[in-house]
């Protein structure tokens, strides 16, 4: 699954989609890019290669941290770059969902809880904090969670992002006393057997001008028992569409 034209999951003249492995960046905010972790030029010649032709731009519409697997959304023209990231800035037309494992046993929740927070990040220790209130510098982040099942020593969540902040879901699972497995830098015990961390953006939903709403689905690159069982407590059409990585319109 980790070939990149297997992670090319949808492609058209404006937009493509695809499934990043933990590892690899959507930002030259990570510090010096090595073109070879960069998602833009990962994917640049599999993208070449659907439109029998260079595009304009390729630019991450939506970034996601390093450790983390999942939907990236790359404008190919300067035109859709704005119009997508138009999008995202109203949180009201973008549905976005993460699967994540954390640490310990919570209690299995019905319906999703809210968090709401504000945050700083802080750009030397590259970590962001929970602030006691708001302040010029802080950020408004919201999210909501649902604790689907349990394991033995972790659960497993479902989090639907309202806002899209820096490392918004590792800092306030994480201040919940909810650590994502292997994300030592927000509290884990300890680093992953797999690459990364258990965080991993499943599902993105947006509507486009004049072409209607799409949803997107991605299968986790790497999955191993854990994952697995994780797996067990996602519906049946969800499980399928995550496997497969399909999308519709």
């Amino acid at each position: 699954m980790n070939a990149v034209e297997d992670r090319l999951l949808f492609c058209n003249d404006a937009f493509v989609v695809i499934n990043k492995v933990a590892g690899e960046i959507c930002s030259s905010d990570e510090g010096e890019i090595d073109e070879q972790f960069y998602v833009p030029e990962i994917f640049r010649s599999e993208i070449e290669k659907k439109l029998s032709r260079k595009p304009d731009v390729i630019e991450c519409v939506n970034r996601i941290d390093r450790p983390v697997s999942g939907i990236v959304l790359l404008a190919l023209t300067e035109e859709s770059d704005r119009i997508l990231k138009g999008i995202f800035n109203n949180k009201e037309k973008v549905d976005k969902r993460y699967w994540t494992i954390v640490e310990g046993i919570s209690e299995k929740t019905d319906i999703p809880v809210t968090l709401k927070d504000y945050l700083y990040f802080n750009p030397s220790k590259k970590k962001t904090f929970i602030c006691g209130k708001e302040h010029r510098k802080s950020k408004y982040a919201e999210l909501f969670y649902q604790v689907m099942g349990n394991g033995e020593r972790y659960s497993y969540l479902e989090v639907q992002l309202v806002t899209g902040r820096t490392h918004q879901i590792r800092a306030q699972l994480a201040n919940q006393k909810m650590h994502i497995k292997g994300d030592v830098k927000y509290g884990a015990r300890r680093a992953d057997t797999l690459p990364g961390i258990r965080l991993h953006a499943a599902r993105l939903e947006f509507t486009y001008p004049g072409e209607g709403r799409y949803a997107f689905f991605a299968p986790i690159p790497e999955t191993d028992a854990l994952w697995n069982d994780a797996l067990h407590f996602i519906s049946a059409e969800t499980s399928a569409l995550l496997q497969n990585g399909k999308c519709h319109k």
